[in-house]
């Protein structure tokens, strides 16, 4: 067996100065592509010491060609040869400063630059890293002997790889780079043979390639991803003996990612998928809870307004559409009915034209940022959660027909009958004991 060896050297920057951080690559010579029996594996990667310094320890003999890499210069390559056991001290590396690569990061929708976005080469690696300014401008500087891969970082945008030629960077033109809003997806991955949160569990999203592990309470949510639909995946291990066979798509969901939205993804379960929908469908963002004593889902509508939700055996469903208040800063969640145990098809809700109003009033005058809650009389079941406005008035969207105990803050109000297509207004009420809590309250 032939002995191992090591390569070290010195980078030196401007005015000969020692340049840390500069990134040393070793990689197979060109000169052994043809030849796999004098090829060696990549040696590593190592960045300089704050004198400047780099070692490269426990190499094979062989060729090599060595890079030196660091924002601002151009890339400087060497060729080598390592003998058997060798300690090889280069010369010192001498930094060349490159070429000046501008250009501007904007939103492709609204053309708006962006600020902060995050700009760093990923091949050659090293070679640039900066941030884009107020007017969502870049600059970096490289050679112009190679082409230079851009990667655009930032969290509420795609990100994108642009690959720059020497061509384009000896030619000085300031590039454009588009950036498309993203979306996410958040995974909720549970143990289909316990039901519990999944610690710890693999989880894929094709066909970006990304692949997460999920925390403590089963969930893990994605990166910045473009708008399109996902395959998520939970990977499965089978063991024969001393063999493991893995099934990439043992279990899965599809998800729509849409811009500036999280889309939540459940996996691990058995139960049935059930489609919900209401007639008409509800006008703006609603999302829909679907609870039983012991678990609640969080679901958004599909393109066609639907919900999909997922039925276990011998459960039923209670259903509550819930959309944020800008008004309130709190949520608005009202009952709309359960889906059954032996529901097999698609539920259809009548979404019911109904709402019941009012206003409180304090000593000092409205009060604002007080919970209200509607419970049904039958049950004393919790019905819908609203807040007062700054100015005192509440409503409560959509609630089913009924009779109901109404409270603001507390304190029992009155007893409400709904009918069907009803609004029920139920002017000013006089509640000396609450105040106004206002913005504290807000997000």
């Amino acid at each position: 067996m032939e002995a191992f060896g090591s390569i070290s050297g010195l980078v030196l920057g401007p005015d000969s100065e020692p340049w840390p951080g500069t990134r040393v690559t070793l990689e197979p010579s060109p000169r052994t592509a043809n030849r796999p029996e004098l090829a060696v594996h990549v040696a590593g990667s190592v960045p300089t010491d704050a004198r400047g310094r780099f070692a490269i320890e426990d190499l094979e003999p062989g060729d090599y060609l060595l890079s030196a890499i660091a924002p601002g210069f151009e890339a400087t390559q060497r060729d080598l040869y390592l003998s058997p056991g060798e300690a090889l001290e280069l010369p010192a590396i001498f930094l060349v400063f490159g070429v000046e690569l501008s250009g501007v990061v904007v939103d492709a929708e609204t053309n708006e630059p962006l600020v902060g976005v995050d700009v760093r080469a990923i091949d050659p690696p090293g070679a640039a890293d900066t941030v884009s300014g107020l007017q969502g401008e870049f600059r970096v500087f490289t050679g112009a002997d190679r082409s230079l891969t851009l990667r655009f970082e930032t969290p509420d945008y795609v990100t994108r790889d642009v690959e720059v030629s020497p061509k384009q960077i000896e030619a000085g033109d300031p590039i454009r780079v588009e950036l498309h809003p993203a979306g996410w997806i958040l995974v909720v991955a549970d143990d289909p043979d316990t039901g519990f949160p999944c610690q710890g569990c693999r989880v894929s999203i094709d066909p970006s390639r990304t692949e997460l592990t999920t925390d403590s309470l089963g969930e893990v949510l994605s990166g910045p991803l473009a708008p399109g639909f996902y395959k998520v995946g939970e990977p499965l291990l089978t063991h024969l003996g001393s063999t493991v066979v893995e099934q990439p798509e043992a279990h899965y969901r599809w998800a729509r990612v849409s811009p500036g939205e999280v889309s939540i993804v459940r996996i691990g379960r058995q139960g049935r998928q059930i489609r919900v929908r209401f007639d008409p469908t509800p006008r703006g963002l609603w999302t829909l809870s679907a609870r039983t004593a012991v678990r609640a889902e969080k679901h958004y509508p599909g393109d066609d307004g639907a919900y999909v939700v997922e039925l276990r055996p011998h459960e039923s469903l209670d259903l509550f559409l819930q959309r944020y208040d800008p008004d309130t800063g709190l949520e608005i969640e009202v009952r709309q009915g359960t889906v059954p145990a032996d529901a097999e098809d698609d539920v259809v809700l009548p979404l019911q034209p109904t709402a019941i109003r009012g206003m409180a009033l304090g000593e000092a005058g409205p009060v604002g940022g007080q919970p209200v809650q509607l419970r049904s009389l039958l049950d004393g079941s919790l019905q819908a959660t609203v807040a007062t406005r700054d100015d005192g008035h509440f409503e409560i969207p959509h609630p089913l027909p009924g009779l109901y105990s109404l409270t603001i803050g507390g304190q029992s109000v009155k007893f409400v009958r709904v009918s069907e297509h009803e609004t029920v207004d139920l002017g000013t009420f006089q509640l000396p004991s609450l105040a106004f809590q206002g913005p504290g309250r807000r997000r």
